[in-house]
């Protein structure tokens, strides 16, 4: 059933971004770049979900098993993340701690080595970057490792950065382009009338403008809902803990299978993540640092005996394929969906805000992006009620 507007009605904005997450100010930035009139909303405050939580890593190398349009969107997303470590912090004044060192991807069996070589095979033969190491030279490089190490591949553009310092960066780049962020603000419903989404209802009264796009995560499907669309998200939460060397450590992220360790700036050391699906809150469960742990300290023993500094948890959005929903929603004119993230928020920021921008302008995105259109998952669009 459409939603009437109750309170005050406020055309805010030519776009209304919901969520303030990376994502939602990536899309707000990259549109107010263009000179459309953007108002963000956050149900809290800005960077208060899964962005806070992240490890940072922009592994697009790394972590992409298989050649296909999601591995050439987070390459040309890492590429945009070379572009705003440029940008972003001369606008802002604040930095994020990009870090070039690149993530050495380790091998635990001899069929993961066998794996990640013919990883690197077919992505050299795109023209991307890359390095095998035997275990002895790994060993000779990172210092501390277990000797049931069974190789790494080295891939030195696959980055990193602080996500927490990113947002802030981000919201303030985004703030001088123009974008007026509102905090503190639930977004309660869609505004319709027929076809058309024209606004949202937040606690404080209706607004109104000429497009919405939903980028809040877990808030998307509850939001969706009442108009006839069911989008399939599923909550994971990731669980990370931080702890600081007592001696010189490693520059490089080391990442094996279902742990990283990720140095930062400041001197620690974020050591992640588990993957628990249908997680209701972002609460820390012991035995969850305690997998990260074990996990990783199998394999790099030493970190057992580092000063345990804190330990956080988000949560993390992902759809039946895995794959993220960036576009425009069949039979809801005027709305956009920007989700499903998963594992990749941080990486994909650019390139979201880049997709989400050139639909809502009428432009071609700049990466092939119909596979991951929210009508692959959409049920129910038709039945939007008039």
């Amino acid at each position: 059933m459409p939603v009437k507007e109750k309170g005050a009605t406020t055309r805010t904005a030519e776009v209304l971004v919901v969520g303030g997450g990376i994502i939602g100010l990536a899309i707000a930035r990259q549109l107010a770049v263009r000179g459309v009139k953007v108002m963000l909303l956050e149900r809290t405050h800005v960077g208060s979900g899964a962005s806070r939580a992240a490890a940072g890593m922009l592994a697009a190398q790394v972590e992409t098993e298989e050649d296909g349009p999601f591995f050439d969107l987070q390459i040309e997303s890492r590429r945009l993340w070379q572009e705003w470590a440029e940008i972003i912090p001369e606008e802002s004044g604040i930095g994020f701690g990009y870090r070039k060192e690149g993530i050495f991807r380790i091998a635990e069996t001899p069929q993961e080595a066998e794996q990640l070589q013919d990883r690197l095979e077919w992505q050299k033969r795109k023209g991307l970057g890359g390095e095998w190491l035997d275990a002895q030279k790994l060993r000779s490089l990172v210092l501390g490792l277990s000797d049931s190490v069974c190789g790494a591949l080295y891939v030195p553009d696959d980055h990193q950065i602080d996500a927490a310092q990113a947002v802030q960066a981000l919201r303030r780049s985004a703030c001088l382009h123009g974008v007026q962020v509102v905090e503190g603000t639930p977004v309660v419903a869609l505004l319709s009338e027929g076809s058309r989404v024209y606004g949202v209802q937040t606690s404080d009264g209706a607004m109104t403008a000429d497009r919405v796009v939903l980028a809040g995560g877990m808030s998307v499907p509850a939001l969706m809902a009442p108009l006839g669309g069911e989008l399939p998200l599923e909550p994971v939460r990731g669980t990370v803990c931080a702890l600081y060397p007592e001696e010189p450590w490693e520059k490089r992220t080391l990442f094996g299978t279902g742990w990283y360790l990720t140095p930062k700036e400041d001197g620690r050391l974020i050591v992640g993540t588990t993957e628990e699906a249908g997680a209701k809150t972002d609460a820390v469960p012991a035995e969850s640092l305690v997998k990260i742990l074990e996990r990783a300290g199998k394999l790099v023993p030493k970190i057992k005996r580092f000063p345990f500094h804190s330990a956080w948890s988000g949560i993390r959005t992902r759809t039946p394929d895995a794959l993220p929903v960036l576009g425009p929603v069949p039979g809801f004119e005027g709305l956009y969906v920007a989700t499903g993230h998963f594992r990749n928020g941080i990486l994909l920021a650019p390139v979201s805000g880049e997709v989400i921008a050139h639909w809502i302008l009428g432009q071609r995105p700049p990466v092939a992006s119909a596979h991951f259109l929210p009508e692959r998952l959409l049920k129910g669009a038709s039945k939007l009620d008039a």
